[in-house]
């Protein structure tokens, strides 16, 4: 499976709602109800298994970033008893970087569970949001930046420039 990624076919969730059903076994975070409003959650909504929240992911950070990532987290959520409690309200692309929302952690899990997200928005501007390889590139609009390799630069629909220049 497929989709279009900014006119530009990359690969997709490919999960059945079954392999779905099974990570979020694994990582239960990752389950949403079927609730419009994350906000409001509440326990005992139906979850579906169509769609998880690794699915908010761009598609190179699906591929390089999730696996460790997801597992870090269940491993700070269960030191701090708390794995069956934290929810996410959003996970998104913004200014280039990977932005998590949550709630359901308890103070003294604040701390370990920001530097976790800190770490992972800081390493998603060093990830391809395309295929997944070492970002090279930056595609900038006014108010809209994404990190590219050299080789999804080159068929991206827009004008990019090496990261290096970003930084100066």
């Amino acid at each position: 499976m497929s989709v279009t990624y900014y006119d530009r076919k990359v690969p997709g969730p490919s999960r059945t709602p079954e392999e779905n059903e099974a990570l979020c076994r694994e990582y239960p975070f990752l389950a949403r109800d079927g609730s419009v409003d994350y906000w409001t959650y509440e326990d005992g909504k139906p979850i579906d298994y169509t769609y998880t929240w690794e699915d908010q992911l761009e598609p190179g950070w699906q591929k390089v970033l999730a696996p460790q990532m997801w597992a870090e987290l269940k491993e700070i959520l269960e030191r701090h008893g708390c794995l069956n409690t934290f929810r996410f309200m959003s996970i998104k692309e913004k200014w280039g970087e990977l932005n998590m929302f949550y709630m359901g952690v308890p103070q003294e899990a604040d701390d370990d569970v920001d530097a976790w997200r800190d770490k992972y928005a800081d390493l998603s501007k060093t990830v391809c949001v395309a295929c997944g390889a070492p970002a090279t590139r930056a595609v900038k609009w006014p108010n809209w930046i994404n990190y590219l390799c050299d080789e999804c630069a080159a068929e991206w629909p827009f004008k990019s420039e090496p990261i290096e220049e970003q930084k100066a």
